[in-house]
């Protein structure tokens, strides 16, 4: 019964259920229950405890709950000896959710099964019509500053900023003058799956800290989002992240096989564009603000292509130095270690009649 509960709740909250927290409180007390049960029992596996505690992490269960779950299960897998003595001892501490590494790594192989959402079929996504939206709808205080994800995902590095401890987020120095707790936040993404889990999770984790409307996720594409901001939103806007967009397929790339389902060209369905950068940089000195941009992907061509769009083409855009620049990416970053080089990169090398422009230097 403690693993089928915890499918529920796990089902439940990617089929984008809000509040209902009493729901995923009787299913968590029926996990809680059937550990204190069977979980000493040599049947009872190890991988079903790790699944029970993963899957009603991610649900977003009652943080109350989810502690004495977390005991429980701590002093089961020390009973049955498993090797990582960490977990054990976040676990006993209540120190493990859903930015540990295990929950993380769920949603990951979850979103990698969805299929891929182009923008060719943004009239079939949008849901909303933005062109009537009232703020006040989605914030308790439409003027404070905003912070947006544009291809949010399952919306967890928002989720990440809006509800952890200043002191206990993780992120980049160049944005650590930012007040989180003083934001509102906003994403947007073209798979209506993921956003209704993200809102799901905020409703859950809305009434678990009493806080206030300061968090929603939008089923629409990006640029739209962006447009529409910059219409009608009171307040500035202090970041905005691009993060791993769907990278193009390389020229030629058919003679190195790949995914297909990949935007064709950097021109040809590609999120990042040079419209969408220009949108960004008006967004970003909205009601004179002075915000930033933050662009992540793991694949070095992209991130040069995305470089050279915004502070060349664009132009609207400066960067800023690194305190620990990149300096060799290949022995700094692929051959560390006894790494080797993705095959993207030595692909895209190939493809290059000249290499003049890689991922190092100050602004890396």
């Amino acid at each position: 019964r403690g693993r089928t509960s915890a499918d529920v709740a796990f089902n439940l909250a990617l089929s984008g259920v809000t509040n209902s927290n009493h729901i995923f409180d009787s299913l968590v007390t029926i996990a809680i229950h059937e550990l204190r049960r069977v979980g000493s029992r040599r049947s009872f596996k190890v991988t079903f405890i790790l699944q029970i505690i993963e899957k009603f992490t991610i649900s977003g269960a009652s943080d109350t709950l989810l502690r004495i779950l977390y005991s429980h299960a701590a002093l089961h897998l020390k009973q049955k000896e498993y090797i990582d003595i960490d977990l054990i001892h976040k676990l006993s501490l209540g120190q493990y959710g859903l930015y540990s590494d295990r929950p993380l790594l769920w949603l990951w192989r979850f979103s990698s099964k969805q299929k891929k959402i182009g923008l060719k079929d943004r009239c079939a996504s949008s849901t909303l019509n933005f062109s009537s939206v009232d703020w006040n709808d989605y914030f308790d205080d439409p003027k404070k500053s905003l912070v947006v994800d544009v291809g949010c995902g399952m919306g967890v590095s928002l989720l990440n900023l809006a509800f952890s401890s200043s002191d206990m987020i993780d992120v980049p120095s160049e944005t650590k003058d930012i007040d989180w707790s003083s934001c509102n936040y906003v994403g947007a993404d073209l798979n209506e799956i993921m956003v209704r889990y993200a809102n799901g999770i905020v409703s859950r984790f809305y009434i678990q800290s009493i806080r206030s409307k300061h968090i929603h996720f939008f089923h629409l594409p990006g640029d739209e989002l962006l447009e529409n901001i910059k219409k009608s939103y009171p307040g500035n806007v202090k970041l905005i992240m691009l993060q791993f967009p769907s990278p193009y397929r390389l020229e030629n790339s058919q003679s190195f096989g790949g995914n297909t389902q990949l935007p064709t060209t950097a021109n040809a369905g590609f999120m990042v564009t040079e419209y969408l950068l220009n949108t960004v940089a008006e967004v970003l000195q909205l009601n004179g603000g002075n915000g930033k941009l933050l662009f992540q992907t793991k694949c070095e061509d992209i991130a040069v292509y995305v470089k050279n769009l915004a502070l060349q083409k664009c132009g609207k855009f400066k960067y800023l130095s690194c305190s620990n620049p990149v300096q060799n990416i290949d022995q700094d970053i692929y051959f560390k270690g006894n790494g080797e080089r993705p095959k993207r990169v030595d692909q895209w090398l190939k493809l290059m009649k000249i290499i003049y422009d890689r991922a190092k230097g100050s602004m890396w």
